[in-house]
């Protein structure tokens, strides 16, 4: 991902820059706090991560499946 390659640059505010329009993608919020954190930004990060939107539960792959 490509904001990974510039945190490893160290041009961490242009990958959060990249983040910040998808950040309420469950991965690119946990992506987006990872970066606020590399920074020292406690309070963004933790409001990116609450910012998510939920995961969806996955149905159940056993659902329905008799063990008799």
């Amino acid at each position: 991902m490509a904001a990974y390659i510039l945190g490893d640059l160290g041009r961490t505010d242009e990958a959060i820059a990249l983040l910040r329009p998808r950040a309420t993608s469950h991965f690119i919020g946990d992506v987006l706090a990872e970066m606020l954190l590399r920074r020292g930004e406690v309070d963004e990060a933790m409001a990116a991560v609450h910012g998510r939107e939920p995961l969806e539960p996955r149905p159940d792959p056993w659902a329905g499946v008799s063990t008799d």
